[in-house]
């Protein structure tokens, strides 16, 4: 392969969208809209901090042995552990339910009040993460996942009060896939190399 500095991807900024699971529309292709329309639809968690989202993709294997063996027979993957994370800027009704792991907020203006899920709720969501690098869209849709992160933040006089998340991918119930990615990158789309 040559070296192509047209493959390099720098994403200068981008978005983060919160879904209802299953019930939010995924977008068929990434020049498809995002619905942010209705109670079905997707909401902006708006701005996160300059660290951007910390994406990981794991494989956990085991290695099967043999006596008249010094090295590994095969290798059995056991799980293949995918997660997000980040760091929200903005404090709205998207992002503290989010970061707190649920519950409500009521009340009427001045007045609200929030309280907190119960013990056993689980407030799993759909996730999209977009990265812009000029014309180009790196988008990963992710259809089910959990906040796992300690809501641990800090109220000081310099610095804005970020919410912390970090989000487990957990396996979509209604396909195979539990995300997707979608470009308009044509450094993506040629798979025609040897090898490949």
């Amino acid at each position: 392969m040559a070296l192509d500095p047209d493959q390099l991807v720098v994403t200068g900024s981008g978005r983060v969208y919160v879904g209802t699971v299953t019930a939010s529309t995924i977008p068929t292709n990434v020049s498809a809209a995002i619905d942010l329309a209705g109670t079905d639809g997707w909401a902006e968690a708006g701005y996160v901090s300059e660290a951007g989202i910390t994406f990981s993709f794991g494989r956990e294997t085991k290695e099967i042995k043999g006596w008249q063996s010094r090295n590994p027979l095969r290798e059995v993957v056991l799980a293949t552990p995918s997660s997000f994370k980040c760091e929200l800027l903005q404090w709205n009704h998207v992002t503290m339910r989010l970061a707190l792991g649920g519950g409500s907020i009521t009340g009427s203006n001045p007045n609200f009040q929030y309280a907190p899920p119960p013990a056993s709720f689980r407030d799993e969501r759909a996730f999209i993460i977009e990265g812009y690098d000029g014309d180009y869209t790196y988008r990963w849709i992710f259809k089910k996942g959990l906040n796992s992160a300690t809501a641990e933040f800090s109220f000081v006089r310099e610095n804005p009060v970020g919410l912390p998340v970090e989000i487990k991918i957990l396996d979509d119930d209604t396909t195979e896939n539990p995300y997707i990615f979608q470009t308009n990158d044509p450094e993506i789309g040629q798979f025609s190399l040897v090898g490949t």
